[in-house]
């Protein structure tokens, strides 16, 4: 092997030293690209969850419309965005809470909430998407979708909050079935006190 070959072949393996080093991963061309594995990974979370909820649903038969997905973590509110660590003169600072409070009005008003719901739909308990209508606009809210179809960024923050859904949920059904006993046994009672009034009779 002449020196210019040995010295092309340690290039070769410096560079793919490097390539380790800093983590980069090359694939062939027909590998998937990792964008799509892990989007799939978010599909797959969906639908196991969604699978979970329709036998919580079937057994249960409780649902839970009241969870609204939180916004983004990067969307912070406008109070938040514009605080600071100085205390700026009066004057600025009042103009300032002016506009934070007309921005922070705005976005409200133009806003569209978002709930993801665990009930039963077209015969089917699951999980669904709803985004309503902002209060500004005169839109009409989306129907409510599975979510397993709804925007993939939706599935994320979803499954960001997962655990917090079906705690609350989980929490809302004990409270249903301790309701339910306590009416039972006020019935019960009830009943007891008619029977003695009959029999006395």
């Amino acid at each position: 092997m002449s020196s210019s070959d040995r010295s092309r072949k340690g290039m070769h393996l410096s560079l793919a030293d490097d390539r380790i080093k800093v983590g980069i991963i090359f694939h062939s061309a027909s590998h998937k690209p990792q964008l799509d594995e892990e989007s799939d990974a978010v599909a797959k979370r969906t639908v196991d969850l969604d699978a979970r909820a329709q036998t919580l649903g079937e057994s249960l038969g409780i649902a839970f419309t009241s969870f609204v997905l939180p916004a983004a973590s990067g969307a912070a509110p406008a109070n938040e965005a514009g605080a600071s660590g100085t205390e700026p003169e009066s004057a600025e600072a009042s103009a300032n809470d002016g506009a934070t409070m007309l921005a922070a009005t705005l976005r409200t008003l133009t806003s569209r909430e978002e709930r993801v719901t665990l009930e039963r739909r077209a015969g089917r308990w699951g999980l669904y998407f709803l985004r309503g209508a902002a209060a500004l606009g005169g839109e009409r809210g989306a129907e409510a979708v599975p979510l397993k179809d709804a925007p993939l960024e939706a599935r994320e923050r979803f499954l960001l909050h997962s655990e917090e859904f079906f705690a609350q949920y989980l929490d809302l059904c004990e409270d249903r079935r301790t309701r339910m006993r306590q009416a039972v046994a006020a019935a019960d009672r009830t009943l007891a006190l008619l029977d003695e009034h009959v029999t006395r009779s």
